[in-house]
C-alpha cells in the first residue's frame, strides 16, 4: 500500500481478550495487523469513567468512546 493511506482495522473479539493472551496480542497479533493496516486498538483507550459511570450512563459512554476511535485515525 506504498504511496496510499493505509485502512483501518477495528480489533475486537466477542469472547474478548485476557491476561494470559496479552503477549501474543501485543507481539504477534497488532504487529502483523500493522504491516497492513492501521490497528485501531480499543484496549488502549482509558475507560476507567465507564466503568465508574451509572448503569443507565454506560450504553451512552461505550458508544461516544466507539465514535471517537472512529474518526480518531
Amino acid at each position: 500500500m506504498a504511496n496510499s493511506k493505509k485502512l483501518r482495522c477495528y480489533v475486537a473479539s466477542p469472547l474478548g481478550f485476557a491476561e494470559s493472551t496479552l503477549f501474543w496480542y501485543k507481539q504477534k497479533l497488532l504487529p502483523l495487523i500493522n504491516k497492513y493496516f492501521v490497528a485501531v486498538d480499543p484496549w488502549e483507550e482509558d475507560t476507567e469513567n465507564i466503568v465508574a459511570a451509572k448503569l443507565a450512563d454506560k450504553p451512552k459512554l461505550w458508544i461516544d468512546l466507539g465514535e471517537r476511535l472512529l474518526d480518531d485515525a
